[in-house]
């Protein structure tokens, strides 16, 4: 009897469409940088340039537009990136879902909640340290008239 809740025929497709979109969307962003294959300089002596003063190639010399094609290409690069994360994102679920069973899953999930729920509170708790800390060095210069900067006073007489 089976346990699990999908084919494994969408787990493997899943697999490998998230391994082929990664591999390719890491193929095209790098592409992208222009460090493999620089699509504008390579067909930059196939055009004459003697034609026109303002015609593409002479356009494409200059400096801020060769700088605007890189903030161009880390822009698409972003944005591929992006797609990754949610390509990657998406398609783990069944597949971790499939692998690791029903019961599995919801475990992974329960200790996925339970170190993120003690890292929030790991990190409030700190807030409230430092909060408290800043209001008791805000008292002790009045107090003492000291013109120490919370920095200094904290590396000064603070522990950690």
């Amino acid at each position: 009897m089976n346990k699990h809740n999908y084919n494994p025929r969408i787990y493997a497709l899943s697999v490998c469409a998230t391994v082929s979109i990664v591999i390719c969307i890491l193929c095209f962003s790098y592409w992208a940088g222009g460090t493999i294959y620089d699509f504008l300089y390579s067909i930059r002596p196939s055009f004459p340039t003697d034609a026109d003063k303002n015609d593409y190639l002479n356009i494409t010399g200059l400096p801020y537009v060769q700088s605007m094609f890189r903030a161009f290409s880390s822009v698409i690069g972003l944005l591929i990136g992006l797609m990754a994360a949610v390509a990657l994102t998406s398609d783990i679920a069944p597949a971790l879902r499939y692998r690791l069973g029903a019961r599995g899953f919801q475990r992974l999930r329960y200790i996925q909640k339970k170190k993120a729920d003690s890292k929030a509170q790991m990190n409030n708790q700190k807030m409230e340290l430092e909060a408290a800390r800043v209001n008791y060095w805000r008292k002790w210069k009045e107090y003492n008239g000291s013109n120490l900067s919370y920095e200094e006073w904290k590396d000064r007489f603070c522990e950690g």
